[in-house]
């Protein structure tokens, strides 16, 4: 997903950190420009173990 997920401050994506780990879940930075040429938004892989 988008990368700003990790740095906004609206509630919806606090709420969104929150959930991820509070789930023991993190979140993996991509390397810029991972998905170039298609897009120039950095991206994050979200990791929820199952449980």
């Amino acid at each position: 997903m988008a990368a700003g997920v990790l740095h906004q401050k609206f509630k919806a994506a606090e709420r969104f950190r929150a959930l991820v780990e509070g789930r023991g879940g993190w979140f993996e930075e991509l390397p810029e420009g991972s998905f170039a040429p298609a897009t120039g938004v950095n991206t994050v892989v979200v990791v929820i173990p199952a449980q």
